[in-house]
């Protein structure tokens, strides 16, 4: 493979590569010693990833990843923030991220050209990562924190740095057990480019940016969830590597920095089409007021309670009768009331009985699975 692809490239102050999964070489990737970052309150350790052109000069690695179908992106919140995590304010998150799925489900075990190669840049990734935390363990005035070298020294007497070395990527686990599940495509997680920390008071920005049909920019807020279904085209940025704590049980220590710098997304509905499939209603229209589109269409698919079918018009010539009957003169007779026979009352309820019953009888609908 050789770089005659790849596009080097400066914007404004910024030196860039972007690297055609097939143009990616790995002798070019160079993850820089460990550094001490802080910002504010915030303090972590990380080590640069740069990538070399033909000259040794350094830019930053973008890469294209395979268009896959995605499942709409995960909030990333701090365990003391259970509650806000319960009720999804996403105020208090600490970030976002997406899971990315290297295959589809179809093409497990016969992958196609490029899943293979972006499987081989993963690799390549995280084998830097591993090899610059053996120079770090043997550099005296590392930067890395000490509990990451000691967890390093016991995966090394263990002959395992998986337990050091997060995995970039992984089945996931059968639902409620640690057991993975080899029936589904292997995952990674891709966090976006974002600054602050909710679960410290800071406002989160992110930076990552998201185009949709028609090419308008989308608000990651749309795309969380459900929401977010459909095929992604996302373009990565390789962050280097990240050394510290993984959790409060955990004895990784270090860890690829992988983000979304940006993506294309067509949002989907589990793979239905967006084509009408039935015919064009040419029955000619009735002076009947079916109600505005707007008002029956709730876009989260969930049920409105406090829909009223009662419309605009209806309410207007409610309230021009209610006015007329202010007109009418005190001094006019008004009928009185008919009382309802014992016999009358016993039939007229029934009769309400059978409606209400008939009523609740039709309030069943398709369910959606």
């Amino acid at each position: 493979m050789t770089a005659n692809e790849t596009t080097f490239k400066t914007s404004g102050t910024v030196n860039y590569a972007l690297v055609p999964l097939h143009c990616y070489e790995e002798k070019r990737a160079v993850l820089k010693p460990a550094k001490m970052n802080k910002s504010g309150e915030n303090k972590w350790c990380t080590s640069e990833g740069v990538y070399l052109d033909d000259e040794g000069k350094e830019y930053t690695l973008f890469f294209m990843i395979p268009n896959q179908r995605c499942y709409g992106l995960n909030v990333n919140y701090d365990k003391s923030q259970q509650k806000a995590e319960a009720s999804g304010d996403v105020s208090k998150a600490d970030g976002f991220q997406l899971a990315y799925p290297l295959t589809s489900l179809k093409t497990m075990d016969k992958p196609t050209k490029d899943e293979k190669y972006i499987k081989s840049v993963f690799d390549s990734l995280n084998k830097k990562t591993s090899d610059r935390l053996k120079e770090e363990a043997t550099n005296e005035s590392t930067e890395v924190p000490e509990n990451v070298i000691n967890n390093y020294e016991g995966a090394k007497k263990r002959k395992d740095m998986s337990r050091v070395i997060k995995p970039l990527y992984a089945h996931p686990n059968i639902k409620d057990t640690k057991t993975p599940n080899q029936e589904k495509p292997e995952r990674t997680y891709i966090k976006l480019l974002s600054r602050g920390k909710g679960s410290k008071g800071q406002k989160v920005t992110v930076q990552s940016k998201f185009y949709g049909p028609g090419d308008q920019q989308m608000s990651h807020l749309s795309l969380v969830g459900e929401r977010g279904n459909g095929d992604w085209e996302i373009c990565c940025k390789w962050d280097g590597a990240y050394w510290g704590a993984h959790g409060p049980t955990s004895g990784i220590g270090g860890s690829t920095r992988l983000r979304v710098y940006d993506a294309t997304v067509n949002p989907g509905s589990s793979g239905l089409p967006s084509d009408r499939m039935a015919p064009k209603n040419t029955t000619p229209a009735a002076e009947q007021d079916y109600g505005d589109k707007a008002d029956y269409d709730d876009p989260s698919g969930e049920p409105n309670e406090d829909f009223e079918r009662e419309s605009k018009k209806t309410k207007t010539k409610t309230k021009e009768v209610v006015k007329k009957s202010k007109k009418v003169s005190p001094n006019a007779k008004t009928q009185p009331k008919k009382k309802l026979t014992d016999s009358q009352k016993r039939k007229l309820k029934k009769r309400q009985k059978v409606e209400s019953e008939s009523e609740s009888s039709s309030e069943s609908g398709s369910d959606s699975e």
